[in-house]
This record gives C-alpha cells, sequence and structure tokens, in this order.
C-alpha cells in the first residue's frame, strides 16, 4: 500500500498479489520534492486498486472496504 498526502487531496494504492514483491522508493531530485516507485512481484496475477480521497479518513475507509477491520484482541490479552 503506498500513500500521498497534498494540499489537493489524497492518493493511495494497494497492490494486492500474494507473491513476494519489491518496492524501490526513489526521491528525484529536481526543484520540488518528488518520490518515484517502482513495484515488481515475483509472478502471479497484479490486482491494484487506486484510492482517491479527499482526506486520508477517506482513504482509509476505502482501503477497510476493500481487507476488512481488524477485530478487537480479547479482554485479557489487553493487560
Amino acid at each position: 500500500t503506498f500513500v500521498d498526502v497534498e494540499e489537493f487531496g489524497t492518493a493511495g494504492v494497494f497492490w494486492f498479489n500474494p507473491t513476494e514483491t519489491f518496492v524501490d522508493v526513489e526521491e528525484v531530485n529536481g526543484d520540488k520534492k518528488e518520490l518515484r516507485t517502482h513495484w515488481m512481484s515475483e509472478s502471479g496475477v497484479i490486482d491494484i486498486f487506486l484510492l482517491p480521497g479527499s482526506n486520508p479518513q477517506s482513504l482509509y475507509q476505502q482501503y477497510a472496504h476493500l481487507t476488512g477491520r481488524v477485530a478487537l484482541p480479547p479482554m485479557f490479552s489487553l493487560g
């Protein structure tokens, strides 16, 4: 999952591939700070979900809709 938060909105990418995946993140030198990413999976089908949103909360709501919410742990494990 890759998330970018800017003044004008939030964008996310959910790369769904169960095989081993490598992500290279490179900072590009220039007038404005910019990151370039290169995603590579060993095999399998590539499913990419683009998650646009006006803020991070709306993006993570979409992400939770795709993947499901995490269940709370049992009370005894919370101390």
